[in-house]
């Protein structure tokens, strides 16, 4: 992601997630539905009380077993299709951001 102008931090359990998203505040984030002591539907209602709410993305493989609004994207992953998510998530915050608000590039994944 940063050959692409993005910062990305990454975590392989939900402490360690939870500390990278309160330490970098991102715009989204992207994790794996299967990650060591993930509750989706209790990780989505945390992180909609952060201001700015970052957008959530899960991954994984198969139909999505949790009920969220978000994006999910199905495993593998083209990178294509994943720089073109990020870039309409980042569009449609930076249109509906106050001026000076905008994107701060900042993507945390799994």
């Amino acid at each position: 992601m940063a050959d692409y102008g993005y910062h990305a931090s990454t975590a392989y359990d939900l402490p360690s997630l939870l500390d990278a998203v309160a330490a970098s505040r991102p715009e989204i984030i992207i994790v794996d539905i299967a990650l060591p002591g993930l509750k989706p539907e209790a990780f989505v209602e945390h992180v909609s009380e952060l201001d700015p709410r970052p957008e959530v993305v899960f991954m994984g493989t198969g139909f999505p077993r949790v009920d969220f609004d978000g994006a999910y994207l199905e495993k593998p992953i083209d990178s294509r299709q994943l720089l073109a998510m990020v870039g309409s998530i980042r569009r449609r915050h930076d249109a509906n951001a106050p001026s000076g608000k905008r994107g701060n590039g900042r993507v945390a994944d799994r």
